[in-house]
Order: C-alpha cells, then sequence, then structure tokens
C-alpha cells in the first residue's frame, strides 16, 4: 500500500469502516493521532468466533424472535443448534437483505422473489460498533481509556463496489503498464462489480483514473447456490430427502461450491446419516451424488456475467485493457477463476485472481476516505448536457444556471429535479424521444430564502421577486454532490444542497 502522510488533525479521531456484505461483513478501521502515519487495522475477533484465528469476517445474518428482539447475530447465528431453535421459538432469519438495495434497473430487477422478506427497523450497523468498541477495547493496553478517547469523535464509512485496498494497488500498478487499462472484478456474495482503470498520467503519484462507465451486476455467489437450489427442488420433488432441501443447499454452500473445480469429477453434497438413503436419487450413507456437469451449470451464469462485462468494458473504454484482476470471496472458487481465465485468454487479456482478500472492500474504504486513490471517474449515465462516458476528476463542476420568478418570498425554497438518460442514444437531447429509459435520479432541495431578492414590479404595478441562482453537480467522488451558487453585490456564494433520492433511488 502506498505510504500515507501522516495526520494533520489536531485531536485524536476514529475512523470506522463498515463492510456489510451480502453473505458476509467486515470491519477496518485507523486511529488517527495527530503527526502519526496512520496505520489501518482490521477486527479480527467476534462473538462466537473467538475460536478462529485471525477471523475478518462474519456471516451476515442476525435472528429475531416474534417480538422483533434481536437473539444471534453474525457468527453467532450459525453455531451448533441454533437453526433448530430458531425453528422451534419461530425467530425470524434476515439474510440477503442488502440486495434490497439494489436498483430497479439492470440485472436486478426480477430477484424480489428470490430475497427473503426484511424486518423492519432492524440494522446490523449496532452490532459492527459493539464489536468494534469490544475488539479496540480488549486489543489495546488502556483500551477503555482509548475508547472512552475516541467515541466523541468517530467517522463512519460504509463501503460500496469499486473499493479496494493497496494490494490491489500494487497489483494494478504492475499490470497498468504504459498506460494500458486493468480490469478489477470484485466477484461477492450479492454482486458482481465491475471498474476499469489506468495509472493517473497527470495526478499525484499511485493515482488512478477510471477510464468506463463501472457496472454492477447480481450474479454474486448467493446466485450459484439460487440455481443450485432450483435444480435440488426438482431433482427431489418425489424423493423422502425433499424436505430437507433447506439443509442439503446449506451443505452444497460451505463444501461442495467451495471446493468443485472439474465437471469430469462427480461432486458429493454430505447432508445426512450413514442410514440415509435413496438409490433412485442418488443419495447413499447421506450424501447425494451429482454429475460434475450439473454443478457447473450452476456457476455458468455468473461465468458468463464476468466474461461478458469484461469484454464490454473493454470495448467502451478510453484506453487499451490488457489485464483482468479477480478480487473477492467468490473469486477464491477455482473453478470460476478457471473458466473466466480461459475465456478471456483468448482475447488477449490475461487474469489474475487475489489471494486472502477478506479485508479488502472494508481496508479500501479506509485507504481511499484517506488518500483518494481513484482522482477521476466516468460517468455511467447521461445527466443533462454531461454525456455518458465523460471523464470528471474530484473537482470537475456541472454548472446550470436558472431564473426564479415569484411574488411571495415564502416560494424560493423548492425542489428541482435532476433526470438521467440510461439508453443507447449517442447525444441525447429531448425527453420525448427514447422517453421509457429517462428516469429522475433524485431532488435537489434549493433554499433561496436567506438571499437578497430583486424586487420588481410588473405593468400591473404588482410587486414579484426574482433571483438568479446555479445548482452545481459534481461527481467526481463516490457519490453525486450538490451545491446552490447566486451572486450578491458582485460576490460569489455557495452552499451545499441537500439530494434527497425516492424509494425506489436509481444508481449514480
Amino acid at each position: 500500500m502506498s505510504s500515507l502522510p501522516p495526520y494533520q488533525g489536531r485531536k485524536r479521531k476514529l475512523v470506522l469502516a463498515f463492510d456489510v456484505g451480502t453473505t458476509y461483513s467486515g470491519i477496518s478501521y485507523v486511529i488517527l493521532d495527530p503527526g502519526q502515519v496512520p496505520e489501518i487495522k482490521g477486527v479480527t475477533k467476534f462473538p462466537a468466533h473467538e475460536h478462529v484465528s485471525g477471523a475478518s469476517k462474519i456471516p451476515t445474518i442476525m435472528y429475531y424472535d416474534r417480538t422483533g428482539k434481536v437473539r444471534a447475530v453474525g457468527a453467532e447465528a450459525t453455531i451448533d443448534g441454533i437453526y433448530e431453535t430458531a425453528e422451534e421459538e419461530q425467530w425470524i432469519k434476515a439474510e440477503w437483505w442488502k440486495l434490497h438495495l439494489r436498483s430497479k434497473y439492470g440485472s436486478g430487477r426480477n430477484l424480489s422473489s428470490a430475497i427473503p422478506a426484511l424486518p423492519l427497523n432492524k440494522t446490523i450497523v449496532e452490532y459492527l460498533l459493539e464489536c468494534s468498541s469490544s475488539y479496540i477495547k480488549s486489543t489495546y493496553p488502556n483500551g477503555d481509556d482509548l475508547w472512552k478517547s475516541v467515541m466523541g469523535d468517530i467517522e463512519f464509512v460504509l463501503s460500496h463496489p469499486n473499493g479496494w485496498e493497496g494490494t490491489e494497488q500494487t497489483q494494478m500498478r504492475r499490470a497498468a503498464v504504459n498506460g494500458e487499462g486493468v480490469v478489477i472484478v470484485d466477484a461477492g456474495g450479492g454482486t458482481v462489480d465491475i471498474g476499469s482503470y489506468r495509472k493517473s498520467q497527470q495526478g499525484p503519484k499511485g493515482a488512478f483514473e477510471e477510464i468506463a462507465p463501472p457496472q454492477s451486476y447480481f450474479h454474486g455467489s448467493v446466485f450459484v447456490s439460487v440455481h443450485a437450489e432450483a435444480f435440488l427442488e426438482n431433482f427431489l420433488s418425489d424423493s423422502p430427502f425433499s424436505e430437507d432441501l433447506d439443509h442439503i443447499v446449506k451443505s452444497f454452500d460451505k463444501t461442495t461450491k467451495l471446493r468443485f473445480k472439474s465437471m469430469e469429477e462427480t461432486q458429493f453434497i454430505k447432508f445426512g446419516s450413514t442410514r440415509d438413503n435413496d438409490a433412485a436419487h442418488n443419495i447413499k450413507f447421506g450424501q447425494l451424488k451429482l454429475p460434475g456437469s450439473d454443478v457447473a451449470q450452476f456457476f455458468q451464469p455468473s461465468i458468463d456475467c464476468i466474461v461478458n462485462a469484461v469484454l464490454d468494458q473493454r470495448k467502451i473504454a478510453q484506453k487499451s485493457i490488457s489485464h483482468v484482476i479477480l478480487v473477492g470471496g467468490f473469486a477464491q472458487s477455482p473453478w470460476l477463476y478457471a473458466k473466466v481465465q480461459s475465456a478471456l485468454e483468448p482475447e488477449g487479456i490475461a487474469t489474475f485472481v487475489q489471494k486472502d482478500t477478506n479485508k479488502a472492500v472494508s481496508h479500501g474504504t479506509i485507504s481511499f476516505y484517506l488518500d483518494h486513490s481513484v482522482q477521476s471517474r466516468v460517468s455511467k449515465f447521461t445527466y443533462g448536457t454531461m454525456l455518458e462516458g465523460t471523464q470528471v476528476s474530484e473537482n470537475n463542476e456541472f454548472k446550470k444556471t436558472y431564473t426564479w420568478i415569484s411574488d411571495s418570498k415564502q416560494a424560493f425554497k423548492f425542489m428541482d429535479s435532476i433526470w438521467c438518460y440510461r439508453g443507447n442514444l449517442a447525444n441525447p437531447k429531448w425527453k420525448d424521444e427514447d422517453t421509457d429509459n429517462y428516469s429522475k435520479v433524485c431532488y435537489i432541495e434549493v433554499d433561496l430564502s436567506h438571499v437578497k431578492l430583486e424586487k420588481q414590479r410588473n405593468s400591473e404595478k404588482k410587486k414579484f421577486y426574482t433571483v438568479q441562482y446555479s445548482i452545481v453537480l459534481l461527481f467526481g467522488m463516490t457519490e453525486l454532490k450538490a451545491q446552490i451558487a447566486w451572486t450578491e453585490k458582485r460576490l460569489s456564494f455557495r452552499s451545499p444542497a441537500k439530494i434527497i433520492y425516492d424509494p425506489d433511488t436509481k444508481e449514480v
């Protein structure tokens, strides 16, 4: 990882990064002391996971009882006997809930039936904060005093796609020779996230710039299990073990899915005892036998997605792409890696897999918070006058000036809407062309009530007020930001603007 400069703040601060993944969650943190070089660390001890040395992630699973009280979280939700207890006491199991945050556009729009319902008003963030507190208190000398010194000044950073740590940055630097591009494929539990980068030619040393719009697809490892469950539900429909389907799929998740590497080898899912047999359905001594070719089909949609996404990135990238780096938990699958590698090699693209990326996202989240490794990005859609594919640095602004007129001072607080175009027109100009592909991204809350208004009178001598203002959009960071700009007495002023998203928030 590139060395970070000493912290310039005046007092100690704690930064916590929570990577709430679809299947696993992790925590990284950094204690910022004035004048000291920051050192990013991970929480490696969790409740019910104490026996696992250096454990950096816990399952993203929560159980609630019928009154809404949390009964088990993370590793606690997977200990022996918890499934039976949950069944007997009718606990509610929440998992995969991150997929509820998907856009209603793109590959995730039809997934509702596969995602368990989400209980109301529940959060894993409180639990991760408790884990952070417990870990820091027990790990450092005078840990209780250390926690008290920072608990009033904690900054929380929540990860989302395109965050990666120094290991991936180092591999990128090695691969991005002569200004060529590198595709990072973050294959996780719920999504496959694609980003393309190259070394920045003009920015600070060690900085990168995006060379194609990033994409996210719902083809993570949980969907291998979804395909397996659909196959097994049909295959075992007339078997006495059909009621064990959930247990069989869980066993597949823990063993067969992780080690599968050849479609020529017969695969076994151990789920029962030596007394469990059903010859008609290939069950013998508590093991279900499946041809490797069947298991390979469970992976195929994800493999096709990754290969096609990489080729799409190469097609639209502003520089040639020569390397792909696979990161994330799903990337550790030997079958996934082998098939992606063999598919891309004839295209002249070399594929590498980054081992041991359990902390990549949470570490990368803090790394980006501290040094902003990616200095410019590429717009995914057309926003007004900014076309899709426009490269945007962190400080680039997109500004549009308006005049607001009203006979009431109270009317100078209102909403403006921001629209984007998701279709295939190269240079869209009018919303009545390809109308189905225009969508409202968000609202910008405009408050001009504190601005000195110009009073005028119309031809009927009735007074009205006018003000000229601008909406400024900034896209260079990982999320949209907005400002309101205006002029008073030849002086320019700006203030942050509040962005309000609909419940069906679209990607920005």
